[in-house]
């Protein structure tokens, strides 16, 4: 019989069995790795809520004045220079005129609303950081002229 004394001893059925049984052992008794990951905070959770909320809200506007916008036609097309046009084409050319410019206002202000929610999203998402930045200011004073430098 050639081989080492382990082959002697355990046929290759039981030495294969061996290893699964110590395989099993060591995958139950080994201690889970766990990624140790640091607590991730929002450095401003009620900025990151007024962000949506104002982000929405300018959503709507910008959607709201688009349509009424779109709907509002060519305000007063229809008149004609030839004749003196009628009440009912009067209120219905400032009805148009009405609608389109709430339509404007209404993506103005959703514009503004929207742009101004999405630093407040960016600002309070950001991780909370131990230690806050601290600004550097450098000024360079020489014979000709002076530079301030700002570093965050």
């Amino acid at each position: 019989m050639r081989g080492t004394l382990l082959a002697s001893l355990f046929p290759m059925r039981d030495r294969l069995a061996a290893a699964f049984v110590a395989g099993c052992l060591a995958f139950v008794a080994a201690k889970p790795a766990q990624a140790e990951e640091p607590a991730t905070e929002l450095q401003s959770p009620a900025a990151l809520g007024i962000g949506i909320f104002l982000s929405s809200v300018g959503t709507a506007g910008l959607i709201t004045g688009g349509y009424f916008f779109a709907n509002a036609g060519n305000p007063c097309g229809g008149l004609s220079r030839e004749r003196e046009p009628t009440n009912a084409e009067v209120s219905a050319c400032q009805t148009s005129v009405n609608a389109k410019m709430g339509g404007v206002i209404g993506m103005v202000a959703g514009s503004a609303f929207f742009v101004g929610g999405i630093p407040l999203i960016a600002v309070g998402a950001a991780p909370d950081d131990d230690e806050p930045a601290r600004a550097r200011l450098r000024l360079d004073v020489a014979p000709g002229g002076g530079t301030l430098t700002v570093a965050f």
